[in-house]
């Protein structure tokens, strides 16, 4: 969905179905290398959680807010530094408090919070307003189970190559570059495999032509 490092934000979308994810669009101003944390508002109000534990650290919840904010070439974690977290009680900035989540708990309490980029930040710009997030249970979606839009006579003349472009156009809620999965095509079908490492797809899925 996002086609490169996206340049700054005017303007944020987050989709969730499957994955979490951030479609960003070109903006004229600002440096446009990074990402500008100030358009968020509303939309990390719902962020998934893979696979949690029953207590969520401050590394589990900054681990999650990267994840929603991935792009194709860029998958942050904490250790990365790129993003500075700034939590609050009732308008008054506190220390972190772990969070519950467990099987009857599908979602955690709101934490209210401020995110910055980071002094050497390389991939994000300014702050976002004061946000409340919300983090939920989210399993590893399979690839069988995804309804993708496609025509098979697209599917038949488009290289291999370009495959990836033309789901991530056509489904726009979906996330796939080559962290997450790997498209092969032969005269006959077009495989979408998820790989091993991903943390979004599982499975294989074949679409014959």
């Amino acid at each position: 969905m996002m086609r490169k490092l996206l340049l700054t934000f005017n303007t944020i979308s987050i989709f969730s179905t499957s994955s979490l994810v951030v479609s960003c669009q070109k903006a004229e101003a600002h440096d446009q290398t990074k990402i500008t944390l100030s358009a968020i508002k509303t939309e990390l109000a719902l962020v998934p959680i893979i696979n949690p534990k029953q207590t969520v650290t401050e590394f589990m919840f900054e681990d999650a807010i990267y994840r929603a904010l991935e792009t194709d070439d860029f998958r942050g974690t904490p250790n990365d530094n790129e993003l500075v977290f700034t939590y609050y009680s009732n308008g008054v900035i506190t220390d972190w408090k772990d969070l519950s989540l467990t099987e009857r708990i599908a979602k955690t309490d709101r934490v209210e919070l401020e995110i910055t980029a980071g002094r050497e930040a390389k991939h994000f710009l300014d702050k976002t307003p004061r946000i409340f997030t919300t983090l939920y249970k989210e399993e590893v979606a399979s690839l069988e189970d995804i309804k993708l839009i496609y025509d098979l006579n697209d599917l038949k003349a488009l290289p291999e190559k370009e495959l990836q472009h033309y789901f991530e156009l056509k489904n726009k809620t979906i996330f796939f570059n080559n962290r997450h999965v790997i498209f092969t095509k032969t005269p006959t079908a077009v495989t979408i495999s998820a790989v091993d490492t991903s943390d979004r797809y599982k499975g294989t899925l074949t679409i014959k032509l």
